[in-house]
């Protein structure tokens, strides 16, 4: 017993560790966005922490494509990948709580789908984080999500083939459509780069349009998750429509315009789950 109440702060300490280390690197990545050229002095300075500290998370930044790492400081890179690195820190703390809300409707036994994309990644971390399930099926489109199931041998994965997106890590193309149309899972969680409740769920091409509506058939229920900025943007290709949403879960810093929509998905019956952001 002694261990076991020993080792709860210790966890609590690590989570925190985790989540100052994560604000740090949105910090560098915004400064990086102004001046492209810093000394890790600069930042250490800045930040008020330590060199060694600075160079963990610029190598962190330097492996999801942000920066490289030159002899005594660091550049902006330009790279394939950069569009989804920036919208995994853009609204990271929202998406950290829509992703945490998220995982926290998973059951021991269930067979889930998580889709491609930066909110949808902060599904699979908490979920990959949650130590009292063992018996729970993860299917995605996406490596990414994947990957944060490699230090969890009780969670099966199934990843779908395809055409690999090379902005988000995700699978397209009839390859993966194929694949989902012999899936079946109790839920799905995705987003999508807009959202009305006139259009539906919106995206970028018609081939990632039809995966996302291919993955919303194949699931009893369809969870939606998108930070505020979702609502009202307007893409190319139509995935699926709000009749097919049985949740939506959303933070708290939607706009007059955002909150009309949400009282529109209420009104046709969708369950609208608002989550606090927790502030530094």
């Amino acid at each position: 017993m002694t261990y076991v109440a020993a080792a709860m702060p210790l966890i609590v300490l690590r989570e925190a560790i985790a989540i100052a280390a994560n604000r740090r690197r949105e910090q560098i990545a915004e400064l990086l966005q102004d001046r492209r050229y810093l000394t890790i002095d600069a930042l250490s300075n800045k930040l008020g922490v330590s060199s060694s500290s600075v160079r963990r998370d610029l190598k962190v930044l330097e492996e999801k494509g942000l920066a490289q790492l030159l002899y005594g400081g660091v550049v902006m890179r330009k790279s394939p990948l950069q569009p989804y690195c920036e919208r995994e820190f853009k609204y990271a703390e929202e998406k950290r709580a829509i992703g945490q809300r998220a995982a926290q409707m998973v059951k021991e036994g269930d067979v889930v789908i998580i889709d491609a994309g930066s909110t949808a990644s902060q599904v699979a971390y908490a979920l990959s984080r949650r130590k009292d399930l063992i018996d729970v099926t993860v299917i995605t489109p996406a490596i990414n999500v994947a990957r944060f199931f490699l230090d969890r041998p009780s969670i099966r994965v199934l990843l779908s083939g395809g055409e690999l997106t090379r902005e988000n890590e995700g699978m397209i193309g009839r390859i993966a459509e194929e694949f989902f149309s012999h899936v079946h899972a109790c839920a799905v969680f995705l987003s999508s780069v807009g959202i009305t409740p006139e259009a539906g769920a919106m995206y970028a091409d018609h081939e990632r349009a039809a995966l996302r509506g291919a993955m919303v058939k194949c699931a009893r229920q369809v969870v939606f998750i998108a930070d505020h900025s979702k609502f009202g943007r307007i893409a190319p290709a139509s995935g699926f429509p709000i009749r097919d949403i049985h949740t939506l879960i959303t933070d708290e810093n939607a706009s007059n315009s955002a909150l009309s929509a949400l009282e529109a998905f209420r009104s046709r019956g969708i369950a609208v789950d608002v989550v606090p952001i927790a502030r530094p």
